[in-house]
């Protein structure tokens, strides 16, 4: 897909993600303010209508996103994913982001990974604490709640195993406050979003290679 396309096709995401939040939030101060008044009450469900198009209209957004980001690297599956395979290695990704979840998650899953998926610092501290991993990738930014700084260190503090998992920081943030945050709390590789195959195969070979199966 050609820059031009790129830029065309982001655009409309962003605005189509604006104008649903923008909805959204345009309803909920209709509700607030309004008790029974019927011309209230038909925005309120003339308003309702345009967010389920938008929703869908988001849906089918991701779905085109994810297979313009996988088709871009498909040449490179291929290649990689014949030179080894990494079946009994189990890794915790954690994003709030359904997008970077999949993208991540399939391209793990090409390897034979076993994937577990945490959107929140507490859910995947639930998850560490029941699971073992060879690897967790650590967003930064995650939802109201702990964010993946804070993440990091209670993990570290929890027990052993804790202080000496291999944690993989990502940002989308090339800014030195947000990397110097990770460093703190010890991970082991800071990465920007996105993340490209090529550089997957690389670290999980260099990281991981009691796990690599030729």
């Amino acid at each position: 897909m050609c820059n031009v396309e790129k830029n065309e096709f982001f655009e409309f995401t962003n605005s189509t993600i604006s104008s649903l939040k923008f909805m959204n939030k345009l309803v909920e101060k209709i509700e607030k303010h309004s008790d029974k008044d019927i011309e209230s009450v038909q925005c309120i469900e003339s308003l309702r209508d345009n967010i389920d198009i938008l929703k869908k209209q988001i849906e089918e957004i991701k779905e085109r996103f994810i297979l313009l980001h996988m088709n871009m690297h498909m040449s490179n599956f291929k290649l990689f994913t014949e030179a080894f395979t990494m079946k009994e290695t189990k890794v915790l990704i954690v994003d709030d982001n359904e997008i970077n979840n999949y993208v991540l998650e399939q391209m793990l899953k090409r390897f034979d990974i076993d994937v577990d998926i945490a959107k929140s610092g507490e859910e995947a501290i639930d998850k560490f604490m029941v699971n073992e991993y060879d690897l967790v990738f650590m967003d930064y930014l995650l939802p109201p709640g702990i964010d993946g700084i804070e993440t990091v260190r209670r993990i570290r503090n929890l027990n052993e195993r804790g202080k000496k998992q291999f944690i993989i920081g990502l940002t989308a943030n090339t800014m030195e406050e947000f990397q110097k945050g990770l460093n703190e709390n010890n991970v082991e590789l800071i990465l920007l979003k996105p993340i490209k195959f090529q550089q997957m195969a690389v670290i999980l070979q260099k990281e991981l290679p009691d796990k690599v199966i030729r």
